[in-house]
């Protein structure tokens, strides 16, 4: 089977065995929807690509999947560089995504119970590079954090959950190494179900190399 069958077949048990790097646009365009989801799938990045610390693990990238199959029907959480983006997430896809989280936050509003909640994807990197220019210290870190926090409750109330990178940019190797680690976030949730979240982080050690940090669940 391709990886992309593999994929498809079984989204969430790939996600924990393969490095997936999305690639689909941060704000896909409208013409790229169908029905309200994004049509997905995966294929192997080009190059001989290993994970140095994942037996058999393959690296691949998430594309958008327009009139391909198979492909993966998922609702996409947009991103902008200093912005906050939404989606409503409801019964007519099983699985959402949103663009590479390496800094960001993501929010989860209060579910209504019968599948459908509104998430919300932040970014406020100026307000990291306001305290520190020069380089991503703690202290700037942390700013973009509590700023990032206050747009979500701002948007969702004190009620909302909260993904933030001091959950998912961590590592037991610490330091500079946790700055450099990237993740991709993903929900799912059985029809009318609540949803779940999870993150894959990542960490690219060299040319052809990328090491696996693993899979955590997130709210």
């Amino acid at each position: 089977m391709s990886v992309n069958e593999l994929f498809c077949g079984n989204p969430d048990h790939f996600l924990r065995h393969n490095i997936v790097i999305q690639k689909c646009p941060d704000d896909p365009p409208v013409d790229l929807y169908e029905h309200g989801v994004l049509n997905v799938k995966v294929v192997e990045a080009p190059g001989e690509f290993s994970v140095a610390n994942l037996p058999g693990g393959k690296v691949c990238m998430m594309i958008p999947a327009k009139a391909t199959r198979p492909s993966l029907p998922a609702y996409w959480c947009p991103y902008k560089q200093n912005d906050i983006r939404h989606a409503t997430l409801g019964n007519d896809a099983l699985y959402m995504f949103t663009p590479t989280m390496d800094g960001c936050s993501l929010g989860v509003g209060s579910p209504s119970g019968n599948g459908v909640c509104r998430v919300s994807h932040v970014n406020m990197g100026r307000s990291a590079t306001a305290v520190s220019p020069d380089k991503p210290t703690p202290e700037a870190r942390a700013q973009q954090r509590k700023m990032q926090k206050n747009y979500l409750i701002s948007e969702h109330g004190h009620g909302v959950q909260i993904l933030s990178p001091a959950e998912y940019q961590t590592w037991d190797a610490g330091g500079e190494i946790d700055n450099a680690i990237k993740t991709t976030t993903w929900g799912l949730h059985a029809l009318g179900k609540a949803w779940e979240f999870y993150t894959q982080s990542y960490i690219k050690s060299g040319s052809k190399t990328y090491l696996w940090a693993g899979v955590r669940r997130g709210v």
